[in-house]
């Protein structure tokens, strides 16, 4: 570590480890360098950017359409109740109202009444 001696103007007593002394000259204190190393500036490389390759137009797009259900006209019947008729064979509005409740509502683990209210809106829709 380099070290630099810094004068000091001022004349008169100076304290060191609790001990006096006149100063007659000036005082020269030595204080560390603050830079060890000569400077360098610092250089960065610009960041490389690079383009995703362009799509091609040929490449195939899955396309899903959505059909919706005419069971959902029916109160408490949504897409998923009716993709659940649907497993089970029922698709249309008169397959609804001709089906037994209780052999629906037994294949869906739900209350037959909810069953019971489908039906009879899949009747009144029929008339």
């Amino acid at each position: 570590m380099e070290k630099i001696q810094v004068p000091v103007e001022e004349r008169g007593e100076v304290k060191v480890d609790k001990i006096e002394a006149p100063v007659e000259a000036p005082l020269m204190i030595e204080v560390p360098s603050v830079l060890e190393a000569p400077v360098q500036p610092l250089m960065l490389e610009a960041p490389q950017i690079t383009q995703p390759p362009a799509q091609q137009a040929t490449e195939a797009v899955s396309v899903e359409t959505v059909v919706k259900s005419p069971l959902i006209k029916i109160k408490g019947i949504g897409e998923k109740r009716a993709s659940q008729l649907n497993a089970l064979g029922i698709n249309t509005i008169d397959e609804l109202a001709k089906a037994s409740a209780q052999d629906i509502a037994k294949s869906l683990k739900i209350s037959s009444k909810i069953v019971d209210k489908w039906v009879a809106g899949a009747k009144d829709l029929i008339k």
